[in-house]
């Protein structure tokens, strides 16, 4: 038999919810957000997704 698991604490609730926001994401984004704004092509969605 398994054993039931345990209930999930705060900390571990808030752990998971910033894995799930991707923060080392964030840097590559900083930089190349940018640099499809500044080639004009911002409002083409192909360069966004590529972001």
């Amino acid at each position: 038999m398994t054993q039931p698991l345990a209930p999930p604490t705060p900390l571990s609730i808030v752990s998971a919810a910033v894995k799930q926001l991707r923060p080392k994401q964030w840097l590559k984004n900083v930089f190349m957000l940018p640099a499809v704004i500044f080639s004009g092509k911002f409002l083409e969605i192909e360069p966004v997704l590529a972001t």
